[in-house]
C-alpha cells in the first residue's frame, strides 16, 4: 500500500493540473500551477488536498546566464524535477519511485528562493549550478512490521522541513543530448510522527545520468 495499489486495483490514482505563465518583460516572468492528485490506498491520501498550489513563483533574468527564482517552485533535484507531475515528456506515467520518494521532502515545492548559473556555456562541458534554500512542509510516512499476524502498518503524519539548503549542478557534455548531474541537500525536519521537541537533520545526496 505504499504506491496505494490494492491487489484488486483501482482508479483513484491521477493528476491534473492547470499551468500557467505570464511574462512580463525580457527578463521577467510569474509562474503559477494548482494541482488535483489522488494515491489510490496510500496512507498519506487522507492528508492530500482537493486541489493545491504547487507552483507560484517569479523568477527574473539578472543577466543571460543568472536566474533568479522567488517563491514556491519544484526542489531541483535529479532529471524529472519540473515535468514529473503533469507533462508529456515522460516516457511512463510515473518517475522512478526510488529515486522520487513519495512524501520525502526532496520532491515536494519548496517555499524559497534559487539562484541558478549557468557557466562556460560555449565550451565542450557547460555547467549549469543551481543553489536554493527554503522551507516547506509534506506528509511523512513509515510503514512498520507490527499489524495483527505479522502484517505491515502504516503511519502517516504532516511533518516540516525547515531551513533547507541546497545545491544541484549538471555538467555536459561533447556527446549531444547527454550530462551528468549531482546535488546535496540539508534540512531541519520535525513534526510527523517524532516527539514535538525533536529535531532531527537529514542529508541528502544525489547522481543523474541523462541522456
Amino acid at each position: 500500500q505504499v504506491y496505494g495499489i490494492p491487489s484488486g486495483g483501482t482508479l483513484d490514482l491521477r493528476r491534473a493540473a492547470l499551468l500557467a505563465r505570464y511574462q512580463f518583460g525580457a527578463r521577467d516572468r510569474v509562474v503559477a500551477q494548482v494541482a488535483h492528485r489522488r494515491v489510490g490506498d496510500a496512507p498519506r491520501a487522507p492528508l492530500l488536498h482537493d486541489v493545491s498550489v504547487d507552483w507560484l513563483f517569479w523568477e527574473h533574468g539578472l543577466a543571460d546566464a543568472t536566474h533568479l527564482r522567488v517563491g514556491r517552485f519544484a526542489v531541483p533535484y535529479g532529471i524529472f524535477a519540473e515535468t514529473r507531475y503533469v507533462a508529456t515528456q515522460l516516457p511512463f506515467y510515473s518517475a522512478p519511485a526510488a529515486f522520487y520518494r513519495e512524501s520525502d521532502f526532496t520532491n515536494e515545492a519548496l517555499d524559497g528562493v534559487a539562484l541558478r548559473q549557468d557557466l562556460f556555456v560555449e565550451r565542450a562541458f557547460p555547467v549549469e549550478l543551481t543553489v536554493y534554500g527554503g522551507q516547506l512542509d509534506y506528509a511523512e510516512t513509515f510503514t512498520l512490521p507490527f499489524g495483527p499476524g505479522g502484517s505491515w502498518r502504516s503511519m502517516t503524519a504532516r511533518a516540516s522541513a525547515r531551513s533547507v539548503t541546497g545545491v544541484l549542478a549538471w555538467v555536459g557534455t561533447p556527446i549531444p543530448g547527454l550530462r551528468v548531474g549531482g546535488g546535496a541537500a540539508r534540512a531541519v525536519l520535525r513534526g510527523g510522527l517524532r516527539p514535538a521537541e525533536r529535531r532531527d537533520t537529514l542529508v541528502t545526496w544525489s547522481a543523474s545520468l541523462d541522456g
